[in-house]
């Protein structure tokens, strides 16, 4: 029988096969070459070469429905793989999957609901939100799976403010966004009937607000947001020393996560490393580039963003069915440009280890510097698989990763 320490040797080694095959090569190629490895796991594999019997889903079909809604994959479609789906796709046979989407929204989005459950004015985008609302309701044939619980959680702590209603408001006009009475051939936005009342509405959400709070799940992402931020803002800080190489930035980087966090917390890590090697190229760094008084805020507001990622992990593993496809919606570029800058090529499930793994398009490139950042002290830590496993599922402590937050929070105010 397999150990757990051996499963998850194998799905790393399935996670390295995958990072180091060509991108214009073909999915069944991957998979014959490492059979082994795939076996047991499901995958999910962004890509352009979409010649394949493996349940392929057009990403790009579904962007160009509406342009509010952006992929978190880098190719024009999908191909998954499960045992099951291969075995069909080796006996010619057609490989049907049952598919699960999911739409988030960011809070730009969530505002544009509250103020036209309000009867407020949409501005210069009344015609993307209108295409927004047909396309939930319309969805791929019988409506899109519409998912708020980000945005909840993003502004649970705002919510819990006396003077600011405008979260429990948003939630209140998502929540009777779910009793909308749509018909597409009558559907009129400016007129819109809900068949449940304001208060009702509200009710509901406070109750909603109030779960969140009680959760301990809810309280684990919370913290795991908390650890990408102090990530991401140590990054900050090292990235304006200019003395330093951005290889020995990653090394620091790698210290301060092993000793102050007690985790090496890999999409934390790669983020951090997209903005100190390519921040320049990508608009969506700019705030962490160009210091103000309003930076801390901003690369506060930036963590939220960057942890829709790890969110989407967490909707991939409670996911009870075969596969489970994450969208996102928002009027904001700002998203649309953290897509461009971190595009997902595939997503690794271990459902019996209880581990996922997202593999972005350069990870590559991110693992080869990130080896060349590695100092003796890191690896003596980091490749040893029991203390990994372990590591992967040990706790952190929250008082100490506040405590940590705030002691770069002053030393980022002092420079702007």
């Amino acid at each position: 029988m397999e150990s757990k320490e051996d499963r998850f040797n194998r799905y790393q080694n399935l996670i390295q096969n995958i990072v180091l095959h060509e991108t214009e090569k073909s999915f069944s190629s991957l998979i014959e070459n490492n059979l082994n490895y795939f076996r047991g796991f499901k995958v999910m594999y962004s890509t352009n070469n979409t010649k394949a019997n493996l349940g392929y889903l057009q990403l790009s079909d579904i962007e160009n429905k509406c342009s509010t809604i952006k992929k978190y994959f880098y190719g024009t479609g999908l191909l998954f793989y499960t045992d099951d789906i291969y075995k069909k796709h080796l006996d010619s046979k057609d490989v049907d999957i049952l598919l699960d989407y999911s739409l988030s929204l960011d809070s730009n989005a969530a505002e544009y609901f509250r103020i036209w459950e309000n009867g407020g004015n949409l501005g210069t985008e009344k015609k993307r939100f209108e295409c927004l609302v047909r396309f939930i309701k319309d969805g791929e044939s019988d409506g899109f799976n519409f998912d708020y619980s980000f945005f909840i959680l993003e502004n649970l702590l705002d919510s819990l403010k006396e003077e600011n209603k405008r979260p429990l408001n948003s939630i209140r006009a998502l929540k009777r966004f779910d009793h909308l009475s749509y018909d597409r051939n009558d559907f009129d936005l400016w007129n819109p009937y809900f068949d449940e009342s304001r208060e009702i509405a509200e009710k509901r959400a406070l109750d909603a607000i109030e779960s969140f709070q009680e959760s301990i799940i809810i309280k684990d992402l919370l913290l795991r947001r908390k650890v990408l931020y102090a990530v991401f803002i140590k990054a900050v800080l090292l990235n304006l020393n200019n003395t330093k190489s951005m290889f020995e930035k990653m090394t620091d980087l790698l210290t301060f996560m092993l000793d102050k966090i007690g985790k090496f917390a890999k999409t934390e890590f790669y983020f951090a490393w997209k903005m100190l090697k390519h921040g320049n190229s990508f608009p969506f760094f700019e705030p962490a580039r160009n210091l103000n008084h309003k930076t801390v805020k901003k690369i506060r507001g930036m963590s939220w963003d960057l942890f829709a990622y790890r969110y989407q992990e967490v909707l991939l593993m409670n996911h009870k069915g075969e596969f489970f496809i994450p969208f996102f919606a928002s009027f904001d570029k700002r998203y649309i440009e953290l897509s461009h800058a971190c595009p997902i090529r595939a997503v690794v499930i271990d459902e019996v280890n209880n581990v996922i793994n997202t593999c972005f398009l350069d990870e590559l490139e991110f693992q080869l510097d990130l080896q060349q950042a590695m100092e003796m002290y890191h690896r003596t830590k980091l490749e040893d698989q029991t203390k990994k496993l372990e590591r992967y599922h040990s706790k952190i402590s929250e008082t100490m990763v506040d405590q940590v937050i705030s002691v770069l929070e002053s030393e980022l105010t002092e420079h702007c």
